[in-house]
């Protein structure tokens, strides 16, 4: 898989955790995408007022989905709703290398440095440094920043990682989740605020 492009134009689909986890039900049973999007156009799995809107929200979702290995999608179908919020986080952080950047240099760090409380100003400090080092960033409309800022604290809250006054949330993966993750495991604990390990 070719990797994506460092952007900040995120989409308006937010975490979609349940739409996710429906989706990757469906592809459980076919084990084909072209399939799966046809089912979803079919039955408005989106409940989209139009069928191009509903294509633009399943390539959303699915191009998520994708960056997951079975075992994960797996368990994002069978598991309980933390683990379903923490693999639809994984996924979004694998397909958008600004919300893993994001996660890993403020959310975790904020939190390391016992911050508890995450600004939404920290978003636009966030993206103007990365701007510094990479010039096509700079073109980035501020209408464009202003919905990427309100998409990314709404999938924070979606995903469990922020209450709603912004809160950080420490996590505590399940030995489930951590054996599906595999060798990512280790790699991936750092997008994920304060957490433990059954054992720690």
């Amino acid at each position: 898989m070719k990797p994506y492009p460092y952007s900040f134009s995120f989409t308006s689909s937010a975490a979609a955790i349940q739409t996710s986890v429906a989706l990757a039900a469906v592809f459980m049973r076919l084990e084909n995408w072209r399939l799966v999007r046809e089912q979803a156009i079919r039955e408005n799995m989106f409940q989209a007022r139009t069928v191009s809107y509903a294509e633009r929200l399943f390539r959303e979702i699915a191009s998520r989905l994708q960056t997951l290995n079975h075992a994960e999608i797996n368990l994002l179908v069978n598991g309980n709703p933390t683990e379903q919020q923490q693999l639809v986080w994984l996924a979004i952080c694998q397909r958008y290398a600004p919300i893993r950047d994001f996660a890993q240099e403020v959310l975790v760090e904020h939190y390391h440095q016992s911050r508890s409380q995450l600004a939404e100003q920290e978003f636009d400090a966030f993206y103007h440094r990365k701007a510094e080092w990479q010039v096509e960033l700079e073109r980035l409309a501020p209408a464009t920043l202003a919905k990427a800022r309100r998409v990314v604290f709404r999938m924070l809250k979606e995903c469990g990682l922020l209450n709603t006054d912004n809160l950080i949330l420490p996590q505590a993966l399940s030995t489930g989740l951590i054996v599906a993750m595999g060798d990512n495991a280790k790699r991936y604990r750092a997008i994920f605020p304060g957490v433990t390990y059954p054992h720690d």
